[in-house]
């Protein structure tokens, strides 16, 4: 009884994770709680022994992490559905394992979990006005990213960077932790530029296309590190 219960429960729980990645969703969840840390440090700079962050803004920015990174990954296999069924008919949706509604309704779940929470953080911090918008923000890029900038190149790229970007700085949306986000940002626009040139997909990555994102990098690292020195 016992092993059918856990093949039953395995056959719902792998396509929800599956479609998720959730897996993976530890990158995420590392760089907000490091943008906690460096946060406190900020707020405590002659503490010879630095305090935690309070326990509800651990949880508050784990669950937006986490509900960011869902919703970003299933409403991509919501959108690519058809192309899957050519090209990766092992996808949960594709592959009948995961009805659509479902997918739907774990998407809209996980993007109505990262604003809940948002929310929360936005009445318990006093930048929680600020954090609330990167946080929108955050969430709009997603969806940009999932809808068409993927299909845009250069500037698909360099939204991936900007979505790591801004979601660190939900969790310490000021200019003096602003090291952490920038480096997340360079990081994750040239190491998906080069798996995008490795890999060979379409539309394809042109010499035009890396001028124009080592060009962005360029112009975005001199206002930040150029805003970071003004204050």
């Amino acid at each position: 009884m016992l092993s059918r219960l856990s093949q039953r429960l395995t056959r719902r729980l792998l396509p929800m994770l599956q479609l998720t990645r959730m897996a993976l969703v530890f990158t995420a969840v590392s760089n907000a709680q490091c943008s906690l840390m460096l946060r406190q440090r900020q707020l405590f700079p002659d503490a010879a022994r630095v305090p935690w962050p309070p326990a509800r803004q651990v949880i508050l920015m784990l669950l937006i992490s986490v509900g960011l990174y869902g919703f970003g990954m299933s409403l991509n296999d919501i959108i690519d559905r058809r192309r899957d069924r050519q090209l990766a008919s092992h996808r949960p949706i594709p592959s009948g394992r995961m009805p659509l509604t479902t997918a739907y309704f774990i998407c809209t779940a996980l993007g109505l979990t990262a604003i809940l929470a948002g929310l929360d953080l936005y009445r318990l911090t006093p930048n929680g006005r600020i954090s609330f918008g990167v946080l929108v923000l955050t969430l709009a890029l997603v969806a940009f990213y999932d809808l068409a900038g993927k299909y845009l190149v250069a500037l698909g790229l360099l939204s991936l960077g900007f979505i790591r970007f801004f979601h660190a700085l939900v969790a310490a949306p000021g200019v003096p932790v602003l090291w952490h986000p920038l480096l997340l940002l360079d990081h994750v626009v040239i190491l998906s530029a080069v798996a995008y040139r490795w890999e060979e997909k379409r539309p394809t990555l042109t010499r035009t296309h890396w001028w124009l994102v080592l060009a962005s990098l360029a112009v975005i690292n001199s206002v930040a590190i150029a805003a970071m020195d003004y204050k």
